[in-house]
């Protein structure tokens, strides 16, 4: 069987890795990461993942937050991101960035200063109906009628089908619970109201850690409809040299820190598109590379689909939300379908580490190292155990 499998370009330590369990993977990754550090060598995320979600750079986490929106869901484009970080960092300044570069309408919608109605609707009476063949007993049908906010999103992502909007939800871990539960549907369904959200209306939020914000930590529903973003503050040579770059209104590059955060604008036209023909191809190939590979995952570690939530840590903030769910499992697929279509697999990595939560984004990642079969496919079709 060994020399089969050699004949065939096939790892035959990859095929004993598969009867591993991944947190056995995981540690002999961390250690091969270790090795490499010690012999002054950077260690490569060739299969995604950040290995246990270490410190994220600025710019690292700016590929990822770009990635995310790339990412086409079942209702649109980009996949519901939540950035985590304290205040005055900038994070709504990345948004305003993120939104010159590709053109887009921005609507930056404050949690603090909002109500339920402000994402359920407001109920409102509408035309009368008659059930009756005599039509002397009118019903009038109540309809939940959409904030401005939500007006405006959608008239220029109708009128500008090439763009869109980007909605910024800032603030979230300010509202109340009730404003929270009203949210859900927003970000999962992409309704708001009665008004259904455009596929080019891109939906973002941000949060301060509750124990800086005053206010009200994430239920444990709203916690499992975001990926997480860990948002690093800058460092105070990044935010000199930010300042300096101010002072001379002239981009700058590879700088890392606040300054990697700042993007060039897009043109008055909108030349920069997050989703081309181009991207929407290569993603759906690299789709179908990352279906077997989850599918063939929770085949064999099954109990990795659904992982309980440590609603205590839901105060703490930040990645500790993140937690496996089936539906966020589909998000981290479709993350790594969009680090294969980059290349870059490393901001994919922090994608689905704030899906599925570190420890099984790296047992998978380790798992995905350790596999060197043709395609993954036969896997899930039996042709291979």
């Amino acid at each position: 069987m060994a020399d089969w499998l050699r004949n065939r370009g096939v790892s035959t330590l990859g095929r004993a890795a598969r009867t591993m369990h991944p947190m056995e993977m995981a540690g002999m990754r961390a250690t091969k990461k270790s090795k490499s550090a010690a012999a002054g060598g950077t260690a490569t995320a060739a299969s995604g993942g950040s290995g246990g979600c270490g410190v994220t750079t600025g710019a690292l986490a700016l590929r990822a937050l770009e990635l995310g929106l790339r990412t086409p869901t079942s209702h649109g484009w980009g996949v519901p991101m939540l950035l985590w970080g304290s205040r005055g960092i900038g994070k709504t300044s990345i948004i305003e960035a993120m939104a010159r570069k590709y053109g887009l309408h921005l609507e930056v919608v404050l949690g603090s200063i909002r109500e339920p109605q402000d994402f359920s609707g407001t109920p409102l009476p509408g035309e009368p109906v008659f059930l009756d063949p005599e039509r002397k007993q009118p019903i009038y049908v109540t309809h939940l009628a959409p904030p401005a906010w939500a007006l405006r999103a959608v008239q220029f992502a109708r009128a500008h089908p090439d763009r869109g909007t980007l909605v910024f939800l800032d603030e979230i871990t300010t509202v109340t619970p009730a404003v929270q539960h009203a949210l859900l549907r927003v970000v999962l369904d992409r309704v708001v109201g009665d008004l259904e959200l455009p596929p080019n209306v891109w939906i973002v939020a941000a949060a301060n850690p509750p124990d800086e914000a005053g206010g009200h930590p994430l239920t444990a529903p709203s916690a499992r409809r975001f990926v997480h973003i860990d948002w690093p503050s800058p460092t105070g040579e990044s935010w000199t040299d930010w300042l300096l770059w101010q002072a001379r209104a002239l981009p700058r590059q590879g700088m890392g820190g606040m300054t990697s955060f700042l993007l060039p604008a897009a043109t008055a036209d909108g030349t920069a598109t997050l989703a081309t023909p181009q991207w929407t191809q290569a993603w759906l190939a690299g789709w179908e590379q990352a279906k077997p590979q989850a599918g063939a995952f929770l085949r064999r570690f099954p109990d990795r689909i659904l992982q309980p939530l440590d609603e205590a840590k839901l105060e703490q903030g930040r990645l500790e939300s993140a937690a496996a769910t089936p539906r966020m499992w589909e998000t981290a697929t479709r993350a790594l379908a969009s680090g294969i279509a980059s290349g870059d697999m490393e901001a994919a990595g922090i994608l689905i580490d704030g899906a599925i939560g570190c420890a099984i984004s790296s047992e998978w990642s380790a798992w995905r190292e350790m596999q060197d079969i043709p395609n993954p496919a036969l896997l899930l079709t039996g042709k291979i155990a």
